[in-house]
């Protein structure tokens, strides 16, 4: 999926849109979710338990939940921005598979150590 924008005036509409075209393959009809779902989706991941969620033994990810609640709503988002890597939708599977860049957990860690104002 890739970001879209659509503008008009005074309104703008951030979504994800199938990008299945790349490598020649046929369009996906009308595959496109709203910018603030996959965020809200990923930041609530994030905010999981250990036992919500089933990659518990995942260590970057338990150091990005320690401190993702400790942060403010504009920070979440604006990190969100620079450590989402790749997000695959399955329309058909009903999935969403979010790849993270390497050093998000330092990216996390960083923003709140920065004295980012918490909620």
């Amino acid at each position: 999926m890739t970001p879209c924008i659509n503008q008009r005036k005074y309104f703008r509409d951030d979504f994800y849109r199938c990008r299945s075209r790349a490598g020649g393959k046929p369009p996906c009809r009308n595959v496109s979710l709203r910018a603030f779902e996959i965020e809200h989706l990923i930041s609530s991941m994030f905010e999981q338990s250990e036992a919500e969620h089933e990659s518990s033994a995942n260590a970057p990810l338990e150091a990005i939940r320690s401190s993702w609640h400790e942060l403010n709503m504009r920070t979440q988002t604006n990190l969100l921005a620079t450590i989402i890597k790749e997000v695959i939708f399955d329309p058909d599977a009903g999935s969403i598979v979010v790849t993270l860049v390497d050093d998000a957990a330092e990216r996390i860690m960083t923003a709140k150590s920065d004295g980012s104002p918490t909620r």
